[in-house]
């Protein structure tokens, strides 16, 4: 549990906590709105300042490394395995934690410093946060530092028990941030619930395993790899009609009979001839149009309205205003026509050349490969022939080795999608396997929010519903109404408790359970009332710490029997005053 949060501040306002319900009461002024920049009464303070002392990321700019805040040292006092323990921790040094065993409350005057050494006081342990966050995972939650890769973590498992606002953590019950990864709720849920958690982590690694395979076959596709792989069924082909090639010319080289051989060689000669010509013959026509191209662009010559009006004048015929008008606009027109002609022609001329750029290319090709064959069919003895045969031998074999190569590739590109799908339908009968195993744990979980939902809502009890599926477990609640901001937050208090009780059976988890006043958010005064009374009744019942932030003019009324003011912690905020938010000031 939470025994005390403080600072060296002397304008931080400590707060001690006790066991079972906690209720810290705020005031807050008509003029606040929940959209207002600045530091108001501390609510959601409180719960940054608990995530900053239990193991939160202090990255540069964020929350407790404001310049406002960065130099104060604060402190929280936990019971830890059974043993009050203080840690400390500041925005300068936000790597640097100060742990001690030592019980009380720290005074603002007697906080612990760093020795000029950088050593920690005496009564003080100096660890990292690394080491702090290896404390509470195996105090919290029994979990090792060697885990493998998608392993449930402390931080992760810590989010849904003291949730957040910023970021989303009153989104949904299943979920602590919006951007939180698919696995890591899977994971993070199957432990809470005491299912097998390794089981989501699988179904993680597999698509790891898809998405490497996706980014081979994209780079495949794409020619990342020198050439394009193709399909293994056009490949296989390929690759068949290149060994039989090979081993035909190797027979014939070991017969040393190259007769036939030296036929289709000579065809292959005389189509790469007929194909040169074709080539030529194709240039031609593209450098006449060529030509012509030129001499047509040459030749556009706008008409001169200067010559018309001496024409007009020269049989004495004076042109009023209006028609000099329209000649300057038929003069425009011809030069826009002019202009697109040019434009046109030009357009022409850069495909006949790039025509012209391939073919040439396609020449050159065509011109090695039938220097190849030429040379070889005019070798003049027996041993210029069988060298030129082994060769085409060699090169026949080298076809084949790399067809085979892009033909194993892929196969293995294409198979590995099956075995994929076949590793996740193994990982789903071992998922069913495993909530048949533990159905007893699942139903209480499924019991408990059931029941707890029918104490706020009777006619509308909501349904937890474990869905497995080919991605994992999915987690789901069925309530009419869903949807509602009131309701939705009532379905997260809720599953939280739910996951209070179900850690309180088997003696895990932090013994504290953390929620901010915008789980009331939108929610009617009956089922607020409701939910604070279902809070301290299991908090009591199952001894764990249940701290919760209200607005004061929020407070509903309550029932006979129910003392709401005996929860109420005696440290009171109010943003009604600079110095009456948690921190004693106001900063943007």
């Amino acid at each position: 549990m939470i025994r005390f949060v403080a600072s060296d501040d002397a304008k931080f306002k400590t707060i001690t906590f006790a066991r079972g319900m906690n209720i810290v009461l705020a005031d807050v002024t008509k003029s606040s709105t929940d959209h207002d920049s600045r530091n108001g009464s501390g609510k959601s303070s409180l719960v940054r300042t608990f995530h900053f002392l239990l193991g939160g990321n202090a990255a540069k700019g964020s929350f407790f490394r404001k310049p406002e805040l960065a130099k104060s040292s604060f402190a929280l006092g936990l019971e830890l395995d059974g043993t009050d323990v203080t840690i400390v921790r500041s925005g300068r040094d936000a790597n640097t934690h100060l742990y001690s065993e030592e019980d009380g409350i720290l005074r603002s005057d007697a906080f612990p410093e760093l020795t000029e050494e950088g050593k920690a006081p005496e009564g003080w342990e100096k660890i990292s946060l690394a080491q702090w966050k290896e404390r509470l995972a195996r105090a919290f939650f029994g979990l090792k530092s060697d885990l493998p890769k998608y392993s449930p973590s402390m931080r992760s498992l810590l989010a849904y028990l003291v949730r957040r606002e910023e970021g989303g953590g009153f989104g949904q019950p299943f979920k602590h941030q919006y951007i939180q990864q698919a696995w890591d709720s899977q994971v993070a849920l199957s432990f809470l619930l005491d299912l097998d958690w390794r089981i989501p982590a699988a179904f993680e690694q597999v698509r790891d395993d898809q998405k490497s395979i996706d980014s081979l076959k994209k780079a495949a596709r794409d020619g990342s790899f020198g050439v394009d792989i193709g399909s293994a069924a056009e490949l296989r082909t390929e690759a068949a009609v290149a060994r039989q090639r090979a081993t035909d010319l190797r027979a014939q080289a070991s017969e040393f009979s190259v007769v036939d051989q030296y036929s289709n060689f000579e065809s292959e000669a005389d189509r790469l001839t007929r194909r040169l010509r074709d080539l030529r013959d194709s240039d031609a026509v593209d450098r006449d149009l060529l030509t012509d191209i030129v001499e047509a662009a040459d030749s556009e010559v706008p008409p001169g309205a200067a010559e018309l009006e001496r024409l007009w004048e020269q049989v004495n015929v004076v042109l009023p205003d209006h028609i000099r008008s329209t000649y300057e606009e038929v003069k425009e027109f011809h030069e826009s026509v002019i202009a697109n002609r040019q434009l046109y022609l030009s357009r022409e001329a850069d495909l006949a050349r790039t025509r012209l750029a391939e073919r040439h290319a396609e020449r050159e090709r065509l011109d090695g490969r039938r220097a190849e064959l030429m040379q070889l069919l005019s070798s003049g003895g027996a041993l210029e022939q069988f060298m030129a045969l082994e060769a085409e031998v060699a090169r026949a074999e080298g076809d084949v080795r790399e067809l085979q190569g892009r033909y194993e590739l892929a196969e293995n590109l294409e198979s590995s999608k099956a075995k994929a799908e076949g590793r996740r339908r193994e990982l789903l009968l071992q998922l069913q396997g495993d909530h048949h195993d533990r159905s007893e744990r699942l139903d209480r979980a499924i019991v408990l929010f059931e029941q707890y939902s029918q104490t706020l809502y009777d006619e509308r009890r909501g349904s937890l519903v474990v869905h497995e599926t080919l991605k994992g477990p999915e987690f789901e609640v069925e309530i009419a109404g869903k949807g509602s901001v009131g309701i939705d937050s009532m379905q997260i208090l809720c599953f939280d408790l739910m996951l209070m009780s179900l850690l309180a059976d088997r003696r895990s988890g932090p013994g504290f359970l953390v929620h901010d006043s915008h789980i009331f958010d939108g929610v009617d005064e009956r089922q607020v009332a409701a939910a604070v009374e279902l809070g301290a009744q299991l908090a009591g019942d199952l001894n764990f710490q249940y701290i919760v932030t209200m607005n004061s003019d929020a407070v509903p009324n309550f029932p006979k029997g129910f003392d709401f003011s005996a929860l109420v912690n005696e440290v009171r905020l109010t943003d009604a005053a600079e110095d009456g938010g948690l921190f004693g000031f106001r900063f943007d």
